[in-house]
C-alpha cells in the first residue's frame, strides 16, 4: 500500500495548487507507490515525493517522469510548469536587482536569503557579473575547474557542489571568511551534505587575502 501524501493547505499559491493536482493525478492512477512511480520515471522517491509537497517547483524532467509514471499526458502540464517557473524567475530578478544595488553601495558581497538553489545560482551568476567575469575568465581565476564545467553548474545543467562553490567565489574576489560562511549557509539549506562539506573546506582552507568582501 501507497503511504499516504501529505495534505496540502487549502491555499491558491500556484506552486500548492500544481502540486496539489499532482497529487490527484496520483489518487486517478490508484496511488502507485512511489517505488514503482521511480521504476516507471528514472526518478528516486524522494525527488517524486518532493515533487508534490508543494514547497518548491520541481524540474520538468521530474514532473514529466511523474506525469507518465501516473498514465497522463505530460503536454498537458507542460504550460503551467512553464508559467510558474517564469514566475520565479521574476522573483528571482527582483532579490538579484536588491543585492546587486546591495553589491554596489556597500562593497560587501554577501548573499541576500533565496527561497529555492535556482535563485542561488541567478545569484551566483550576478556576482561574475558584478565582477565583469566572463566562465573563462572564471575559469583562469579560479583555475580548478573548466569553463564548461563552470557554465553547466552556473545554468543547472551540473550540480552545484561546495568546491565549486568555493572556486567561484574566491574567482569572484570574495575573501571574507564572514562572507563566505554566508553563501555556504545558503547552500546548505538546499543540500545539507554539501553545506557540510563547505563547513570542512573553510576549516581547512587558509584565507588568501585579508581584504574583507
Amino acid at each position: 500500500m501507497a503511504r499516504p501524501m501529505n495534505q496540502l493547505p487549502q491555499i491558491d499559491d500556484p506552486l500548492v495548487v500544481f502540486a496539489r493536482d499532482l497529487q490527484a493525478l496520483r489518487k486517478k492512477a490508484d496511488d502507485p507507490p512511489l517505488a514503482m512511480m521511480a521504476q516507471h520515471s528514472g526518478m528516486s522517491t524522494a525527488t517524486l515525493s518532493n515533487a508534490h509537497a508543494g514547497k518548491k517547483l520541481p524540474t520538468w524532467a521530474t514532473v514529466n517522469g511523474y506525469v507518465l509514471a501516473c498514465g497522463g499526458n505530460p503536454e498537458d502540464w507542460s504550460a503551467r510548469w512553464e508559467s510558474l517557473r517564469l514566475g520565479r524567475r521574476r522573483g528571482y530578478r527582483r532579490s538579484v536587482r536588491e543585492a546587486l544595488r546591495r553589491w554596489e553601495r556597500t562593497g560587501n558581497l554577501t548573499p541576500p536569503q533565496v527561497t529555492d538553489e535556482g535563485e542561488l545560482r541567478e545569484l551566483l551568476k550576478t556576482l561574475l557579473d558584478f565582477n565583469g567575469l566572463s566562465h573563462r575568465t572564471l575559469a583562469q581565476q579560479a583555475p580548478g575547474y573548466s569553463h564548461v564545467t563552470y557554465g553547466a553548474v552556473l545554468r543547472g545543467a551540473g550540480p552545484l557542489r561546495a568546491k565549486i562553490l568555493y572556486q567561484i567565489l574566491i574567482g569572484c574576489g570574495v575573501y571574507s571568511l564572514r562572507s563566505q560562511e554566508a553563501w555556504f549557509h545558503l547552500l546548505s539549506s538546499f543540500s545539507w551534505k554539501e553545506g557540510v562539506e563547505g563547513g570542512k573546506l573553510l576549516a581547512r582552507v587558509e584565507q588568501p587575502f585579508a581584504v574583507r568582501r
